[in-house]
């Protein structure tokens, strides 16, 4: 059916959602899964047309935990959050290991203090960022100004 939705405070407008049984497609996988993703994404019960052309989409978030879109898609491991170890280091930084994606891309802001963030699950990375003040926006040694930011993520989420 295709309508205004809700999920988790995201609003979907003109989503085609499609139903199973009753029960949401999300509601399915999540059941089906329990609860947790597996490295096989892909796209259920979402299509979205947008210039003649129709496009299945893949939902993740993870915020420390699949939700509902993560379990469906199967896909939270592509979110920030999602714990996976993995070996990272910016241009100007030495290599350390961080639990994910979320608290490299914030120690890039804070490379002195890098290994502050490394064991730190991705909301308590955000919240240290936050506590934190003048951060180094060449997101240590990625450069300045425009885009930045968007290389050290690349970066992070390469060696992820």
């Amino acid at each position: 059916m295709t309508s205004k939705r809700k999920l988790r405070g995201v609003e979907l407008r003109g989503v085609e959602l499609r139903r199973t049984g009753g029960e949401s497609a999300a509601d399915a996988a999540l059941r089906g899964s329990g609860g947790r993703s597996r490295l096989s994404p892909r796209a259920v019960g979402i299509v979205r047309e947008l210039g003649g052309r129709t496009f299945e989409v893949i939902g993740f978030y993870n915020p420390g935990r699949d939700t509902k879109w993560d379990a469906a898609c199967g896909s939270g491991f592509l979110g920030n959050f999602y714990e996976t170890p993995f070996a990272f280091f910016p241009p100007v930084g030495q290599l350390i290991e961080f639990r994910n994606a979320e608290a490299a891309f914030q120690a890039c802001k804070f490379w002195s203090r890098a290994s502050d963030f490394a064991a730190l699950s991705g909301n308590a990375a955000y919240r240290l960022k936050k506590q934190l003040r003048n951060p180094d926006f060449t997101y240590g040694g990625f450069g300045r100004g425009n885009g930045a930011n968007w290389r050290a993520m690349q970066a992070v989420l390469a060696a992820k």
